[in-house]
Order: structure tokens, then C-alpha cells, then sequence
């Protein structure tokens, strides 16, 4: 028999290693499916809450996605010196257990143990100029070994989560060659176990069916290769769990009985009419100006919003007379009562003097009035103050009397139209 040397084979050993743990999980996780789904029940029928956290046990069966590497394929045809056709390829069937500790409802860890059974290839010879192929062995493969998982879920819906894992995991292989004789390559068979371990990632979907139970289907890669020996492996599997959280929820109190309710009493008599004397539309018991001139426009409280106050000053002065501090003494005492949000203060004069001096001393005029009231506890915030120079004249800048009526502050309530 020739001597073979393959790729990813660390020294090969004579005997071939059993590949019957994978059989039995798989034979275990199809029979713990069958058992584990008696006791579905409605969702309805019961009074338990669904388990979110706590221990958790998973027993399933998986198929694996086992391929050997083109690297593999083209140094087993260097290693036959003859030419051969397609790489090992096979999706065997295995099973899987595993234990979990959820934190709480969205975190969590787990520890799996999963294996697969034999996986199966013929190698063929490839006859040169026909292309006719004729078998001359065969390439079996199987993995196995532990996977540690940090664990994300996402409640969906009552019943219903999202998942999604990462992790390390460690597998072992185990790769056996056989030649059955034939085109000068003997006959024997050579086996190898590599082992190889690298990251674990897994997403899937998980179905609360019962109290206690859930099903789970689940899609997963393990980062490892054996050397380059197989493309690194995909995984799909379908487990059924048990939890040991959960906790009876108290049944719904019992209705009330039925109490006959006493007749109705008779309806009150008709409250008299509310009066609004002044018809500002604000009733007496509202209205703090209960004799508003009849038409003006009122605020909440019945007073007139268009009421303005009128302060007259001396020529080239700002200074308030004895008369003006009186108006606005019975001005703050008004706004006082009414706890009034705004107004403004407009500050004039008469023609007397250049535009931009008459502007600066209209303010002047507006801030003496505005400084007045906050002694008497009016907020200047409360007020905007303006200087409007010469325009509006309320009299004829011609005569003495007119620019005396010109040279004025005038103050508006502004609240009204908030």
C-alpha cells in the first residue's frame, strides 16, 4: 500500500476513532423532541407567567454544513498522483444539550456540547481524455466539542422572542480516508483527529408554547477550519427547553354583586340666571370693573383693555410732576389688582429741537414712568418701553397749548391680546 500524507493531518494514527457520540445525541434529541412536546397546551387555558430569566435546560438535533477545502482537495490529488473529482461534501445530522442562565430577561450565558454523525464523499478517478469517473474510496467526516455563548434576547410578543449569540468554541474532527485498490494506489485506510477552536456566533427564534417550555429554532457558525482542512462549518438546528423560572399568576377577583341601585332624586331647581350688570360679557361675580363703559373691549376679569394713562412734562424735561405721580399711583394700584402680564410705556415730545435729540429724550421720559411704577412693585420686565420722539402729535405744534399736550407718556394695558 502507498504511503498518503493529507493536508490538515497532524500524524495519522492506524485506528479509526468511533464517530458514535454524534449518532446518539442525535438519536437522544429526536426522541427528547417527541416527549418534550406533550405537554403543549392553549395559552389561554393557563394562569402562568412566561419565564424570561433563571436556569434553562436544551436538548436538539442539528445538520452541519461539512466541507472539505480546496487546499484539502488539491493535496489529497498531489498526495494519489492521479487525478480526482469534487471535494468532500455532506450535511450530516447530529444533536446537541445545552444549559443557559438568563440574568434577566435580555442577558444571559450558555454552555453547549453538539456533534454530528458521519458525513460521507466518494473519491473518484477522474480518467484523462473521457473525464469517466471511477470510485476508488471514500473521505468520512464528523465534528464535535464545547461552545460557550454570551446570550442577548429580544421579547417580541408575549410568547415569542429573538436571540442572538456569541461565544468561543472547540471542536474536534474526525477525518477518515479509505482506498479501496485500484489505478496503483493499494488499498487501506488512514484516520486523524485535529482539533481547532476559534469564535462562535448563533441567531435564532424562540416559541414559548407552555408554561415551563419553549421551542427554539436556531442558525449558527463556528470559526474554525482544522488546519485548512474543511471550510469552516455553518449549522442549523431545532431544540426544545425547559425552564425552571415562572410563577402562578392570582386568579381574577370575582365579580361584584349586583347592587340595585336606589332611584334617582329629584332634579334641583333651576339656578337663577348669573347677572353680568355692566354687559361686558364677565358676570358680576367675575368682573372687577363691574361699570365698564358700554362696548369697550374687556379682559378676563371685565376691565377695559384700551384704557391708556397720559403724563404731561415740562419743555426739555424728563422729571414726572406731583399730577403725573398721582396717575401712575392709582395706575400701579389698578395693575396691581388686575396682576396684569404686560404692557407698554411710549414716551413723546412736541417739535421743539432736532429729531434725534427729541428720540433720546422721549425715552428718558417713558423710563421716568417705567422707574415709578417698579418703586410701587410693577416689574419693569413687565413693560416695554419706547421713545417715540416727535411723531403722533395729539396736538398743534404751532401753538404753546398743542406742543404742552405733545409732550406726554402715554401707558397701555397690552394684556388683552394674550
Amino acid at each position: 500500500m502507498r504511503s498518503i500524507k493529507t493536508p490538515g493531518f497532524k500524524g495519522l494514527p492506524r485506528s479509526r476513532r468511533p464517530g458514535v457520540t454524534a449518532v446518539k445525541l442525535a438519536l437522544a434529541g429526536m426522541a427528547a423532541a417527541s416527549a418534550l412536546a406533550a405537554p403543549a397546551m392553549a395559552a389561554d387555558a393557563d394562569r402562568w407567567d412566561w419565564d424570561y430569566d433563571g436556569l434553562y435546560l436544551g436538548l436538539g438535533v442539528n445538520g452541519t454544513s461539512l466541507q472539505t477545502s480546496d487546499s484539502f482537495s488539491n493535496a489529497l490529488q498531489d498526495a494519489l498522483q492521479i487525478d480526482t473529482s469534487g471535494n468532500f461534501e455532506d450535511f450530516p445530522v447530529g444533536g446537541q444539550a445545552y444549559i443557559g442562565w438568563m440574568f434577566n430577561r435580555y442577558l444571559g450565558l450558555e454552555g453547549r456540547y453538539s456533534g454530528t454523525a458521519d458525513g460521507e464523499s466518494d473519491i473518484n478517478f477522474v480518467e484523462a481524455g473521457t473525464g469517466n469517473k471511477t470510485r476508488i474510496g471514500d473521505i468520512e467526516t464528523s465534528i464535535d466539542g464545547w461552545t460557550a455563548y454570551g446570550v442577548a434576547n429580544w421579547p417580541v410578543a408575549q410568547r415569542w422572542d429573538l436571540f442572538g449569540k456569541a461565544g468561543y468554541t472547540r471542536q474536534n474532527a474526525d477525518l477518515k480516508f479509505s482506498a479501496d485498490g485500484g489505478e496503483g494506489i493499494g488499498s487501506g485506510s488512514l484516520s486523524d483527529s485535529p482539533s481547532d477552536s476559534g469564535f462562535a456566533a448563533a441567531v435564532g427564534a424562540r416559541w414559548r408554547f407552555a408554561n415551563h417550555w419553549a421551542a427554539t429554532v436556531e442558525g449558527e457558525y463556528l470559526d474554525v477550519d482544522f488546519d485548512g482542512a474543511l471550510d469552516k462549518p455553518w449549522r442549523a438546528s431545532l431544540n426544545v427547553e425547559y425552564w425552571f423560572g415562572g410563577h402562578e399568576i392570582a386568579p381574577p377577583p370575582p365579580p361584584p354583586a349586583r347592587v340595585v341601585a336606589a332611584p334617582p332624586p329629584p332634579p334641583p331647581l333651576a339656578p337663577a340666571a348669573p347677572k353680568d350688570s355692566d354687559g361686558d360679557g364677565v358676570l358680576d361675580g367675575t368682573d372687577q370693573c363691574p361699570e365698564t363703559p358700554r362696548g369697550d373691549r374687556v379682559g378676563s376679569v371685565g376691565c377695559s383693555c384700551d384704557v391708556s394713562r397720559q403724563l404731561t412734562f415740562k419743555t426739555d424735561s424728563a422729571e414726572l410732576s406731583d399730577a403725573d405721580k398721582l396717575v401712575l399711583d392709582e395706575t400701579a394700584e389698578n395693575l396691581t389688582r388686575l396682576k396684569f402680564i404686560s404692557g407698554t410705556i411710549e414716551g413723546f415730545t412736541d417739535s421743539t429741537g432736532a429729531d434725534a435729540y427729541n428720540m433720546g429724550l422721549s425715552e428718558r421720559r417713558a423710563n421716568s414712568a417705567a422707574d415709578y411704577l417698579a418703586t410701587k412693585g410693577i416689574a419693569r420686565d413687565r413693560l416695554q418701553v419706547v421713545g417715540r420722539g416727535e411723531s403722533d402729535p395729539v396736538g398743534d405744534n404751532k401753538t404753546a397749548e398743542g406742543r404742552a399736550q405733545n409732550r406726554r407718556v402715554v401707558a397701555k394695558r397690552t394684556d388683552c391680546e394674550k
